[in-house]
């Protein structure tokens, strides 16, 4: 009964002897294949009892940090049943078993029933903690939750075994090493004593591994068997970057991104619409405004966060069109020219600020007895506003109950508006004419 080391969707791997197919180090990246292709006895050394339990799909993921195999990352492996892969061992060798999961956490009370001669198996809990079945000093086995362990639903992270099937403890028993996402795991309840909690013993002593199963449901990619540290002994830093408003300004990458100690990392940072770059903050330091920047030679965590430039006035105003004004400092609230009306009521009206007599106002009511009236106004397109003009009537000013009679009536360019009521009432009737204004 040689090795396995479990498998996940996580359910466990069972331990069969197997005429290994594969040879340690050897790899699947799952790029060759075309998606929909099923792997299952294709003489690759993957076998299962049913022939549609491990499909190629075309599917990409996000992992921030350094994934097992080299891109391109544009196919996975969606397994459905209980699949294998075989392999032979040289034995009496250090062996990695490496590769990137999605797992469905297992989602029963009792944790999985592992078959004898498992060398190790793993799942993810429903609390999203990793748990490792292995064998503890009394010789007997059992299951840990790793607590300090963190998956979240959907979430692909690196799984790493480091098989040692050179060094020996206690009674010759041989251990191994649980690496989540490039780190060492430890554990000093569940851990081999004296190992300084990061080497378990495993459940079944072997010399080799022969083959290792997934159960359940899971995608995995970038499965593969290695000698060499496939987790190198490097220090990540994570780098935290944002924006302030999305709508206006990003940044590429967004979010936490780990870099390699001494390595760099370069940030785009471009706008969205009319969105414009007002300043970008590394470690909380202001660079000023720009569009791109490089952290380099790594030795410890940063963030840099993207603000968007003020580019409009509470009330809607864009500061720019103030400025064609000579109005300065981005104050709407004040009436330059004089006409009753200020700076941003104008803009909202498509009047000239600095001019008195462009003023948002009635010029003419024409009664026709028995016909229509016009009520003619001014109002343009002038600042680019382009939303139409309601129009309002009243038969009594004393008591001012106004209705509305004409809704988003557009506005002509040149500012001079002429709407008619062709089923006017028989009272006198008064009319004026309203901008709604709405600021998002």
């Amino acid at each position: 009964m040689k090795n396995i080391f479990a498998a996940i969707a996580l359910s466990v791997f069972t331990t069969v002897a197997l005429a290994g197919t594969n040879v340690v180090p050897t790899a699947y990246d799952f790029e060759t294949g075309t998606a929909g292709d099923n792997i299952i006895e294709q003489s690759n050394g993957w076998v299962g009892a049913e022939v549609d339990a491990a499909k190629i799909l075309g599917e990409t993921y996000i992992y921030t940090k350094p994934k097992p195999l080299p891109d391109p990352h544009t196919k996975i492996l969606s397994i459905t049943a209980e699949i294998t892969n075989e392999v032979s061992s040289s034995g009496s060798e250090i062996v990695y078993v490496d590769t990137m999961i999605n797992p469905t956490p297992w989602d029963l009370e009792a944790p999985p029933v592992v078959p004898a001669g498992a060398q190790v198996a793993a799942y993810v809990n429903t609390n999203g903690h990793l748990a490792i079945w292995h064998k503890i000093e009394n010789s007997t086995n059992q299951w840990t939750v790793l607590e300090d362990t963190s998956i979240t639903t959907d979430e692909w992270f690196r799984l790493t075994f480091k098989m040692d099937y050179v060094t020996t403890v206690g009674f010759g028993l041989h251990t191994f090493s649980v690496i989540l996402d490039g780190q060492v795991v430890t554990n000093a309840t569940g851990a081999y004593a004296g190992t300084g909690g990061e080497r378990f013993l495993m459940a079944f002593n072997d010399t080799s591994i022969s083959s290792v199963t997934f159960q359940g449901t899971a995608k995995i990619d970038d499965f593969h068997y290695a000698t060499n540290n496939p987790n190198p002994d490097v220090t990540l830093y994570a780098i935290l970057s944002s924006v302030d408003n999305a709508s206006k300004v990003a940044i590429a990458p967004l979010g936490t991104t780990y870099v390699e100690e001494n390595s760099n990392q370069t940030y785009t940072i471009t706008t969205v619409g009319d969105g414009v770059v007002g300043d970008v903050l590394v470690d909380s330091v202001s660079i000023g405004a720009t569009n791109s920047y490089t952290f380099l030679n790594v030795t410890n965590a940063h963030t840099i966060e993207v603000i968007a430039a003020v580019t409009d006035t509470t009330n809607g105003v864009p500061i720019a069109w103030l400025d064609s004004y000579g109005i300065t400092g981005g104050v709407d609230t004040a009436d330059t020219d004089g006409d009753g009306t200020l700076d941003w009521q104008e803009y909202a009206a498509g009047t000239i600020p600095d001019v008195s007599n462009s003023v948002f106002r009635i010029l003419d009511v024409v009664y026709d007895a028995g016909g229509s009236n016009s009520v003619s106004y001014y109002a343009s397109t002038n600042s680019g506003v382009t939303n139409g003009i309601n129009i309002m009537r009243t038969t009594n000013l004393i008591d001012s109950t106004w209705i509305t009679v004409q809704e988003d009536w557009p506005r002509a360019a040149d500012g001079t508006n002429v709407w008619w009521d062709t089923a006017p009432p028989a009272d006198p009737a008064f009319y004026k004419p309203v901008i709604i204004w709405v600021v998002e």
